[in-house]
């Protein structure tokens, strides 16, 4: 949120295109195409990428790339705003 525009341009194109590649690779692999990042977890991936939406959101709103990313990650991760209950659940099952 704090970064430059040009930053944050960068980090929104590298973060759309994971999102159209997961986009048309979730039909074919399905879950275990979560197993391949390193979170292990789809609500980590979705607080992941939804806080990016949230960080994004003043700077990028007008922008077709912006709203596309945010298209993508509602569809696969839902509309509720990022949450770090995935978390808590993760310490109360013992992990880290």
């Amino acid at each position: 949120k704090t970064e430059s525009r040009e930053l944050q341009i960068i980090a929104l194109a590298d973060k759309l295109s994971n999102m159209r590649d997961s986009d048309r690779d979730y039909p074919v692999m399905g879950e275990s195409l979560g197993m391949q990042v390193r979170m292990h977890s789809t609500p980590a991936i979705g607080w992941y990428y939804k806080g990016i939406m949230e960080a994004l959101q003043g700077q990028f709103q007008d922008v077709p790339a912006f709203q596309e990313y945010c298209r993508l990650v509602k569809k696969h991760f839902g509309d509720a705003t990022a949450s770090l209950e995935w978390k808590e659940e993760r310490k109360r099952r013992g992990g880290k």
